[in-house]
């Protein structure tokens, strides 16, 4: 509703977690060596998934602002070699990206009119930062050709695993496709969030996480400003969890991975994201993790590895 969502309950596939959702799509829409397009970085999860289905991917640019390019994914998609569109248009992993509303609309329209069935992973969509929540691709979906997946494991509860898919046109294909798999998802983990919606409980559960979220993205914003060289590029995002580091051609973030795993100090190496190993100069942190004294520690000394790689270049 807050999107102005036309979802029926009828329609929706419960699903264990949003990785299933996205499997299960997937496995709807497309055969081993069939290409499909991707945000360019990418969750390295969901380019695992594709490497195990054996599809092959195409990166489609994209901005840490404003999400894909709209003009590069026009073009990408002019014939009809691209079987489908994997998109995470609100505040994407790694980028943290926010898709203008107009680029949303204006993919939407595209794809559609091409045939090109759009996977959208809205995973991310309730952690804003803001007062209103984006609108996902879905709420310019006009003939079913979104496929929209999201779930409660983010925000709600992760070892219970529920998500669900919005597959539109494409329901009786994805629901012979989790028939084929898990056949059903657990009803007693579906009773137990239900029971916790139904109680009005997640709202005010939800303000509280974006708000502990919200200030945890703040704190790693000052320790980077405070600790790390100055030409080291990020953008404050406007909701999720993920902030992308740019570092100078020639940084490895390989290297700076490994000395970081020694100390206990977690980060994502920029190649992970790319199924040809790019990005090498890149690196994803998470404020997922209360910001603390102890984080911060973790943050200095994670600063000091990188004058390190850069006084050693």
């Amino acid at each position: 509703m807050e999107w102005g969502g036309q979802l029926h309950p009828e329609q929706l596939i419960v699903t264990q977690g949003t990785i299933e959702a996205l499997n299960l799509a997937l496995r709807a829409l497309t055969r081993p060596g069939d290409v499909v397009a991707v945000e360019s970085p990418a969750y390295f999860s969901l380019l695992f998934t594709l490497k195990v289905l054996g599809l092959r991917v195409v990166e489609i640019p994209t901005d840490p602002v404003s999400g894909i390019s709209v003009d590069a994914l026009e073009l990408a998609t002019r014939d009809s070699a691209i079987k489908a569109v994997i998109l995470v248009p609100n505040f994407s992993n790694p980028l943290g990206a926010l898709m203008p509303d107009a680029a949303k609309e204006k993919v939407a329209d595209m794809l559609a009119e091409r045939g090109i069935p759009l996977i959208e992973d809205d995973v991310y969509g309730e952690f804003y930062y803001g007062r209103q929540r984006p609108r996902p691709i879905k709420a310019f979906d006009r003939s079913g050709n979104v496929l929209y997946c999201a779930s409660l494991t983010k925000d709600v509860a992760p070892g219970l695993r529920i998500g669900w898919i919005d597959p539109g046109r494409y329901r009786n294909q994805v629901e012979v496709q989790k028939y084929l798999s898990t056949h059903s998802t657990p009803t007693l983990n579906q009773a137990v969030l239900a029971r916790f919606l139904e109680s009005g409980a997640y709202p005010r559960h939800m303000r509280r996480l974006r708000r502990a979220i919200a200030s945890q993205m703040q704190g790693l914003l000052q320790g980077l400003t405070q600790h790390f060289p100055a030409d080291v590029q990020y953008t404050a995002p406007q909701g999720g969890f993920a902030l992308w580091l740019v570092f100078p051609q020639g940084f490895d973030s390989l290297v700076l991975h490994q000395q970081a795993r020694q100390e206990g100090i977690g980060l994502a190496p920029g190649p992970l994201f790319s199924p040809r190993g790019g990005y090498r100069h890149c690196v994803r942190l998470s404020c997922a993790a209360a910001w603390t004294p102890e984080q911060h520690a973790r943050l200095l000394r994670l600063s000091q590895l990188v004058w390190q790689q850069y006084r050693s270049d």
